[in-house]
């Protein structure tokens, strides 16, 4: 079975601590995943004006995507996210696949966490 590289964005603009926690369910999940720094932003496209903490993680994995976005749902439900914090932009954890191997899936995430900024 090959390896596939996995680029992920965590982020949360409840608090911070969402994302410690989820660093350590995802480090349980994949062994020798890496993260990047965690960075705080302002919010794009939402009229919640709470800043986010957001950081970046990089692992390789056996599984397909299919196979790992029940797993990263279920830690975002596991902190508490549900749909109606969602519509009203409460965002205790997000948590999404943005790159697997080659193939970008989250475009707007992959421009803002990984392209070069000139």
């Amino acid at each position: 079975m090959s390896q596939h590289t996995c680029y992920l964005t965590l982020g949360s603009n409840v608090s911070a601590a969402y994302v410690r926690v989820a660093r350590e369910r995802l480090t349980r999940l994949f062994p020798g995943i890496r993260f990047g720094t965690e960075q705080q932003t302002l919010p794009i496209g939402l009229r919640n004006p709470a800043p986010f903490t957001n950081q970046t993680a990089c692992f390789e994995t056996i599984l397909t995507p299919e196979e790992i976005l029940p797993l990263l749902k279920h830690l975002e439900a596991a902190a508490g996210r549900t749909p109606a914090e969602k519509a009203r932009e409460i965002i205790r954890l997000d948590i999404d696949l943005v790159c697997y191997d080659q193939q970008i899936l989250r475009p707007e995430n992959w421009a803002l966490f990984f392209a070069p900024q000139p």
